[in-house]
């Protein structure tokens, strides 16, 4: 009888073992994922607004903003992320202000590969979307590059549609080391409305990017939509589109309806004032799921040190991030 105590210790031991791997096993199968999604505002659109006052401070060009942008990047960690509005100094493409190193210099390691493709006729990238992902935890199956324009193999758009309703959507399918699992992780930049240009092609935008995810991204595959959709959550065009596909989600409208969300989430949107004063409420920053389970959704009001060391907001927009667990 003096040893039934350490007989049943020595079960629970077990039982506890064989939980905590049951629980490892789990995990393994079924990870957590961090994604983020982040229009970085064009080094272009960033000159042409410091020139028209309407960003207020010479530290928003590129050149002295881009340290700001790779520390953001930097302390959220994503291991998915969907970059908007990448220009031609991006990535070094012109002049020596590549994100790439900047991001390398803040961590001291190069956790990144990064997907994008020239989108202009002269091989250039302007307004253009790029997806990085950690080299740790995933292995490039493959990648490409669609339009939103009518033509979804071709930059060009369709027959009467406007030229500038063509935007592009880069995708990638990737390999979850530890899982084996695989995903498809596509980024795009959908068409803001304005009288400027015809109207309707964000709702056009919207139709052709729920038409070709559905006809190239197989259901049995867990896949994750982001990017600057220019609409909002609950009212989107995408959100319409999207129900009646019967697969994404928004990741913000799935934890709102839960009662999972508050705060400064709620009260602001996903964009800083141009003359950073504050925040606006409109939310065109958005995560879609399929196949997977939403944990939390953040979006991020840091101010980052840039060349000079004052404090200013990496973008005009702030990065948004969601935690993903796969079913």
């Amino acid at each position: 009888m003096k040893r039934l105590p350490s007989i049943l210790l020595l079960a629970c031991c077990i039982l506890s073992g064989c939980g905590s791997a049951r629980q490892a096993a789990r995990q393994e199968e079924h990870p957590v994922l961090k994604i983020c999604s982040f229009n970085i505002l064009e080094p272009k659109a960033r000159r042409n607004m410091i020139r028209e006052g309407r960003l207020t401070s010479d530290q928003r060009y590129w050149c002295n903003s881009v340290s700001t942008v790779a520390m953001a990047i930097a302390d959220l960690d994503p291991d998915l992320i969907g970059l908007q509005e990448v220009g031609d100094s991006t990535f070094g493409t012109v002049g020596s202000y590549d994100l790439r190193t900047y991001l390398r210099k803040q961590t001291g390691r190069d956790d990144y590969a990064w997907v994008f493709y020239p989108n202009t006729s002269k091989g250039l990238i302007s307004f253009d979307v790029a997806i990085g992902f950690r080299k740790d935890k995933f292995k490039l199956l493959k990648s490409g590059i669609f339009w939103l324009g009518g033509q979804p193999d071709r930059p060009y758009p369709a027959q009467d549609i406007h030229k500038s309703f063509v935007r592009p959507l880069v995708w990638v399918t990737l390999q979850h080391l530890s899982s084996g699992r695989k995903v498809n992780f596509v980024c795009t930049h959908l068409r803001v409305d304005s009288d400027s240009t015809p109207p309707g092609g964000n709702m056009y935008n919207s139709k052709q990017l729920v038409k070709l995810a559905t006809e190239r991204f197989p259901a049995d595959i867990p896949s994750i939509i982001v990017g600057d959709f220019n609409q909002d959550a609950r009212v989107g065009k995408l959100r319409w589109e999207a129900s009646k596909s019967g697969r994404w989600t928004d990741v913000f409208e799935t934890l709102d309806a839960q009662g999972a969300l508050g705060g400064h989430i709620l009260t602001y949107g996903t964009q800083t004032k141009k003359d950073e004063s504050g925040f606006g409420t409109w939310r065109p920053d958005h995560i879609l799921y399929d196949g997977f389970v939403p944990l939390s959704f953040d979006i991020d009001r840091r101010m980052f040190p840039t060349r000079d060391g004052t404090l200013h907001f990496p973008s005009d927009h702030c990065p948004i991030t969601a935690e993903l667990q796969l079913l």
